[in-house]
C-alpha cells in the first residue's frame, strides 16, 4: 500500500526484515522468507537484517545480539543493523568500517574489534553470499591473529572482502 506513494515521490520502497522474539528463533527462516517474498511482490530493497543475525551466529552463537527484553538490538545488533544498510545501499563489503564512531550528541558508540569483525563478516554473508567461503577462510587465517589482520587483509586482498553483486538502479 505504500510502495506506490514511495515510487510517485522518486524512491524506491524498502523492507527492513528484523527476527522473531528470543523465545520464537526457530521462527527466523520463516520471518526472513516472508520478508523476501514481500519485498520481491512490490519490487522493494531487502536489509535482510534478521538473516545477519544468524550469519552472525553461525560464526559466533554467544554474540549478544538481542537487549535485555529479548525483543529488541542490542548496541551490537543494532550495529550489525547498520552494516547490512551499509551493504546493501552502497554496494560495497562492510568489512574494515569502523568499530567506533562518534554520533551526533557526541557520545561514543563502539564494539570490541573481536566483535565487530564478527558482525561484519556476518552481514557481508548476507549482502554479499558469493564471498562468504572467501571471507570464511579468510577469518579463519586471522583469527590466531589480532582483528585488525582481518581489515589489513581485505584491504590487500579487496577481491575476498569486495565483490558486490551487479549494481541495479534503484529508482
Amino acid at each position: 500500500r505504500f510502495a506506490d506513494p514511495i515510487r510517485a515521490a522518486g524512491g524506491r520502497p524498502a523492507l527492513y526484515a528484523v527476527w522473531p522474539t528470543v523465545d520464537w528463533r526457530v521462527d527466523f527462516e520463516r520471518a526472513g522468507e516472508s520478508y523476501r517474498l514481500a519485498a520481491q511482490a512490490v519490487d522493494a530493497v531487502l536489509f535482510a537484517v534478521g538473516n545477519a543475525w544468524q550469519a552472525t551466529w553461525k560464526r559466533d552463537p554467544s554474540a549478544p545480539l538481542y537487549a535485555f527484553d529479548g525483543l529488541h538490538p542490542s548496541a551490537e545488533g543494532s550495529y550489525l543493523a547498520a552494516l547490512v544498510m551499509y551493504a546493501t545501499l552502497y554496494h560495497q563489503s562492510p568489512i574494515g568500517l569502523p568499530f567506533r564512531l562518534r554520533l551526533r550528541t557526541g557520545e561514543e558508540f563502539a564494539v570490541s574489534a573481536t566483535v565487530g569483525a564478527t558482525l561484519q563478516a556476518g552481514a557481508a554473508d548476507v549482502v554479499f553470499p558469493a564471498v562468504a567461503p572467501g571471507m570464511q577462510r579468510l577469518l579463519r587465517e586471522t583469527q590466531s591473529t589480532s582483528p585488525s589482520a582481518v581489515v589489513s587483509k581485505t584491504r590487500a586482498f579487496p577481491a575476498l572482502a569486495l565483490r558486490p553483486r551487479p549494481r541495479r538502479r534503484w529508482s
